[in-house]
């Protein structure tokens, strides 16, 4: 997609964002003072931040050094930021190595590369080559093993081994777009679920075809491993939630009661919790039963709005776009996008064809209460 140099009026959305409630028997729910203006892209289905313990990591509007964008990595407890990272200042992705050593962002300078840097000093310590782009990054929990997913026509998933950071065999043999990626909690398996549906198992190391998963009947929006690896839970947009055998590919099915229906879904980190969002609230409920158990309450809407005083835009609504937890489970972040007359899409078009591509992150403390 073309991007255009000049983009306005990010910093003013801030006015219109309202406080959101959240409210729930079994759970806890604060919402942290923090939120970011953050890049984002068309293509990007995934949350587009990285977060590991109270950091926060993403690309984000920034007027430091005479620059619009910047990654960053910000202390979400006191809304500072710690360091700037070297590479794109406009990154598709952004995410911590397990361990929180490292960070891992894609993007295009010069040419398209994936940059590794140093959390604690923003240096960057190696660019792998990546000639074709991509707009997610995955690392394997034992952090050996990362994964890159391509624009959505490559229709394949790339890996680097982390030790040598030589290129591992790509992934292939799917026509569709990816909508969830998920390793084991041994690293041992990766699933990958499918906008039509489809979800694919494959030995993360070997990139041995293990099976593929038939069932739901519309994209694959989060998939999360047992602890064990013997099963794998997956959320669909046909409005289902799936438990398989991962041995024999069989599945219960659970079916989802909400009107009119949700758009993303992100299972907790332990699979013991599913947030889903129909654009505007986000529910956390129970994955076994697929019920509610506490609502964060979201809805915005602008009404009719003047660009610039001279231009009529239309309906403005900000709707929940990406959803997604921290590894260790606490946090909840919601990605959201500026929508104009219905239409899910960031950019604004003016008379000057200026495009503004902007969205807010914001951000939740989640508690089980009976994890205490």
């Amino acid at each position: 997609m073309k991007r255009m140099a000049l983009r306005l009026l990010a910093p003013s959305i801030a006015l219109f964002c309202a406080p959101a409630v959240a409210s729930g028997a079994d759970l806890e729910i604060q919402e942290l003072p923090f939120r970011a203006f953050a890049t984002c892209d068309l293509a990007q289905l995934g949350p587009a931040f990285g977060l590991h313990g109270n950091r926060l990591v993403v690309s984000a509007f920034s007027v430091d050094n005479f620059t619009l964008f910047a990654v960053k990595v910000w202390d979400l407890t006191t809304g500072k930021a710690v360091s700037s990272i070297s590479g794109p200042s406009w990154a598709y992705d952004v995410v911590f190595s397990p361990d929180g050593k490292l960070i891992a962002s894609c993007g295009k300078v010069n040419e398209y590369l994936i940059y590794l840097s140093d959390p604690k000093t923003g240096e960057c310590i190696r660019k792998l080559e990546d000639k074709e782009g991509s707009i997610r990054l995955v690392f394997s929990p034992d952090g050996k093993i990362l994964v890159a997913e391509g624009f959505p026509s490559a229709e394949k998933l790339k890996r680097w081994d982390t030790d040598s950071w030589k290129r591992l065999p790509d992934l292939t043999g799917f026509k569709d777009r990816v909508w969830s990626i998920a390793f084991s909690r041994d690293s041992r398996l990766l699933a990958v679920g499918m906008e039509g549906g489809n979800i694919y198992l494959w030995e993360a190391k070997s990139g041995k075809p293990i099976a593929t998963l038939k069932g739901h009947t519309k994209a694959v929006a989060s998939l999360v491993f047992s602890e064990d690896g013997k099963e794998l839970l997956s959320c669909g947009l046909d409005q289902t939630i799936r438990r398989w055998e991962v041995a024999s590919g069989k599945a219960q099915v659970i079916a989802i009661e909400q009107s009119p229906g949700f758009r993303v879904a992100a299972f907790h980190p332990r699979g013991t919790l599913l947030a889903t969002s129909d654009g505007r609230d986000i529910l956390l409920r129970d994955p076994r039963t697929g019920k509610p158990l506490a609502t964060i309450k979201g809805t915005m809407d602008f009404g009719r709005m003047n660009f610039l005083g001279k231009m009529e835009v239309g309906k403005m609504e900000v709707m929940v776009a990406a959803l997604g937890f921290s590894p260790e489970g606490t946090i909840l972040g919601a990605r959201r996008i500026l929508v104009v007359n219905g239409k899910v899409s960031p950019s604004i078009v003016s008379l000057y064809s200026v495009f503004w591509e902007m969205f807010e992150i914001r951000f939740w403390r989640v508690t089980e209460k009976d994890s205490k």
